[in-house]
């Protein structure tokens, strides 16, 4: 085989483990990937990390409600918190956060059932979002809620199902009260899909790199 032809083939099997590289972001919710315990009331879930530093993450969670179905869906149904536990709680420090309109800088806490919000305990190793209102939150359904978290930990949970989220629903019932509902499944924590136009854009590097090293070798 000749340099060229050899060079092209190199190029021609990188880019294809790089085009096949596969789809490693694991939303829940779906018709091809249902919430295991039947309690996502229509949403979609999707928890990501980037690493970035020595144990060091930004872990994202994606929630998207326009297809909310619970109690009181169009009507009073609101998202008071999300939290989500990616760690071992021993060895994880939560250092800043991101939330959507509406919700509170992240806490260490487990969301609570009783009295909502944010209020559960502190050493679970739940990182949670609540409502900057009591009993309240953004109107379900509402699109897609993003929140960021960027924490510190020896001990991420990236295997199979081995993390978990769970969501907070409230709604005015017929007698005036708050009643609740709740999402809690196991889900699994990737690292986000490459975007199309990136793969599109490494493809054609690839190209052109192998066209330029052709025309070098024919020169030689």
């Amino acid at each position: 085989m000749s340099k060229s032809n050899g060079l092209l083939l190199t190029l021609a099997v990188i880019g294809a483990l790089g085009l096949a590289t596969p789809a490693v972001a694991d939303t829940i919710g779906t018709a091809t990937n249902p919430c295991v315990n039947n309690s996502c009331q229509g949403n979609t879930f999707t928890l990501t990390f980037v690493q970035t530093g020595t144990n060091a993450y930004t872990i994202t969670l994606t929630v998207n409600t326009s297809g909310f179905t619970g109690q009181g869906a169009g009507t009073s149904a609101v998202l008071n918190a999300v939290d989500f536990k990616v760690s071992d709680p021993n060895t994880l420090t939560l250092v800043s956060s991101t939330p959507p309109a509406g919700y509170n800088n992240a806490v260490l806490s487990n969301l609570n059932t009783a009295s909502a919000n944010c209020t559960g305990q502190a050493t679970t190793g739940f990182i949670c979002f609540g409502s900057s209102t009591a009993n309240g939150g953004v109107a379900l359904p509402n699109g897609t809620l993003v929140f960021s978290a960027n924490i510190t930990t020896t001990n991420l949970f990236t295997g199979p199902g081995a993390a978990s989220i769970q969501a907070l629903y409230l709604r005015t019932g017929p007698q005036g009260q708050i009643q609740g509902q709740l999402t809690s499944e196991p889900i699994t924590l990737q690292q986000p899909v490459p975007e199309p136009a990136s793969m599109v854009l490494f493809g054609s590097g690839l190209v052109g790199i192998g066209a330029a090293l052709r025309r070098r070798l024919r020169l030689k």
